[in-house]
């Protein structure tokens, strides 16, 4: 996740550290935090996915 709010996706095995806290919100249901920008993950009806500044879009 960039600090702009885009996504970006690339497949790195070499780091260790966590990119993303998943927060559970609800049974079988998961937040996904970008722990350098602190904005959330969320798809759309369409299945796009975008970012936001609050799980309300949850």
């Amino acid at each position: 996740m960039n600090p702009d709010g885009s996504l970006d996706g690339t497949k790195d095995d070499s780091s260790n550290s966590s990119l993303f806290n998943l927060i559970p919100v609800g049974l079988r249901v998961v937040a996904i935090q970008s722990v350098k920008t602190g904005l959330y993950i969320a798809m759309n009806g369409e299945g796009h996915l975008y970012t936001s500044v609050s799980t309300q879009c949850l």
